[in-house]
């Protein structure tokens, strides 16, 4: 993660291998077994849940549509290094193909040659040193299946082949984008439905839109090749500063207010994907998005206020005293993204009152969006003609 990279709470990578050197599948902390874990450290959300609430609501959400991958399993943890109490953190499972993860076929050499047929788990991202390749239309694909690792193992093994599968998957993930970039000139042309799931891709913005997470559409997009021969979108990641966590004045994730996939991020030095914002003035979308946002939202639904604050007060009640030993040990430390937080100095002292700040945000949005969700079947782009006009005023920054 970019940013973490910056902080002084480190984010690690815990591999279990075997006497060998090679994978070994571990179960950790109770999680069903894998070898890669992440164990983030989640310094700039000063409640520490964020990551965990949103995807255990994901992960039920995805449990409805018979798509468990669509998010992580995690545990908190409080990590020692060395003897050195590191503070709490979250082992969360790694976004990676495996049978208790994302379970879709891997490839091979041989099996390429035999069927020519494709697997891949990708990132959108927007730093161009992390990428692999780059669409037609500028948008920056970085593979975590297949990972450079493996890519360089079949470039060993037969070159020729290699490079073939991996002009197929750059052509899959390409024939999606020239379909749905089709449909942005000519609304009739629906053919990227074919192409995608369009389940995973209104939860995907559910999801999105609920926490105003600012790097859902840019940076932290996953989205990978499922048995049907469909794009879903997911496993969810990344939420640190969603939910009203970040202060970027020209991009309003502060705000409860406003829908957040019309946005460009003027930190971005190459745009994000034109995916969402064009996927959204589709009345299948729209009217789609709209059904099941009221489904989650209705009583008893995963959504609703009071699933909410059930799920906030027995993180909350679980964590037990392990947040006041974080804060003890993190709670001053430096933050270099500082400025860009939305409880920025004094901080709201201890956790407890950053966990009633994110409640009460995360109820506020969720009432505003209760509130606008059908006005998107009225302004299909969801901007007003004041945010089109200073669109064209100032280029990648959609208003207010």
């Amino acid at each position: 993660n970019i940013s973490d990279k910056m902080l002084p709470k480190k984010q690690y990578q815990i591999d279990f291998v075997d006497k060998n050197g090679k994978d070994e599948d571990y179960s950790f902390l109770g999680m069903p077994a894998a070898s890669s874990w992440v164990i983030t450290g989640s310094f700039a959300d000063r409640s520490v849940i964020r990551n965990a609430l949103v995807h255990n609501l994901g992960r039920d959400m995805g449990k409805q549509r018979n798509n468990p991958s669509f998010a992580q399993r995690n545990k908190f943890t409080e990590v020692f290094i060395n003897k050195q109490y590191m503070g709490l953190y979250l082992a969360i499972e790694k976004p990676e193909i495996h049978e208790n993860r994302l379970d879709i076929p891997t490839m091979s050499i041989k099996k390429f040659e035999l069927s020519h047929e494709i697997s891949y788990l990708a990132q959108v991202q927007t730093d161009i040193k992390e990428v692999n390749n780059l669409t037609d239309m500028g948008t920056n694909i970085k593979f975590r299946y297949p990972s450079d690792k493996k890519i360089e193992k079949w470039r060993k093994e037969n070159s020729e082949v290699a490079t073939k599968m991996m002009n197929a998957i750059m052509s899959d993930i390409q024939r999606f984008e020239n379909a749905l970039w089709d449909f942005s000139q000519n609304p009739q042309n629906t053919r990227y439905q074919d192409l995608v799931d369009i389940d995973s891709l209104v939860d995907y913005v559910v999801v999105q839109e609920a926490t105003k997470n600012i790097d859902g559409y840019r940076r932290s997009l996953h989205f990978y090749k499922g048995k049907n021969g469909k794009i879903y979108f997911g496993p969810l990641w990344d939420f640190d500063l969603a939910i009203g966590n970040v202060f970027l004045p020209s991009y309003d994730s502060h705000r409860i207010s406003g829908w957040n996939f019309p946005r460009k991020h003027y930190l971005d030095l190459q745009n994000p994907p034109f995916w969402f914002r064009t996927l959204m003035t589709d009345p299948l979308v729209v009217s789609k998005f709209i059904i099941r946002y009221k489904e989650l939202r209705s009583n008893g639904g995963i959504l609703s206020d009071n699933e909410i604050n059930t799920r906030i007060d027995l993180m909350i009640a679980d964590l037990g005293n392990s947040t006041e030993r974080n804060y003890a040990t993190w709670g001053r430390g430096r933050n270099p993204i500082v400025r860009y937080i939305y409880d920025r100095p004094p901080y709201l002292k201890g956790f407890e009152a950053n966990f009633e700040k994110m409640r009460e945000w995360l109820l506020a949005r969720l009432k505003w969006m209760d509130q606008n969700v059908d006005d998107l079947q009225k302004f299909p782009d969801s901007r007003s003609r004041k945010e089109k006009k200073k669109e064209k005023k100032v280029p990648g920054d959609f208003g207010k």
